[in-house]
């Protein structure tokens, strides 16, 4: 019963330090996930990406975990929810940068 208690301990404290994680270390978890062919959790570490970048207003941010969410619902044969993150990226995008960057 010990190790089972141990483990759902990891589990909270992770959890909670998950709150405080950096664009860095939310993009490396995020990448690592997606390598590793773990598209549910590359889903996961984009949305707190993206949840983070809308929380301090920085929507072009937000705008590449989209991105990162519709690539990983593609990868998963989610079409229909792919395109709906690829299209709110986009739109982001479209407001947001000049026109040349958009169009590298």
């Amino acid at each position: 019963m010990r190790p089972f208690l141990f483990f759902i301990l990891i589990l909270i404290t992770t959890a909670a330090q998950a709150q405080d994680l950096t664009y860095k270390e939310i993009d490396s978890l995020l990448e690592l996930s997606y390598k590793k062919g773990d598209f549910p959790t590359t889903m996961r570490y984009a949305q707190k990406g993206a949840e983070k970048a809308k929380a301090k207003n920085q929507i072009v941010v937000e705008a590449f975990y989209f991105q990162n969410i519709g690539l990983a619902y593609e990868k998963t044969g989610d079409y229909s929810n792919a395109e709906l993150f690829y299209k709110k990226a986009l739109q982001i995008r479209e407001k947001k940068l000049p026109l040349s960057m958009l169009q590298r």
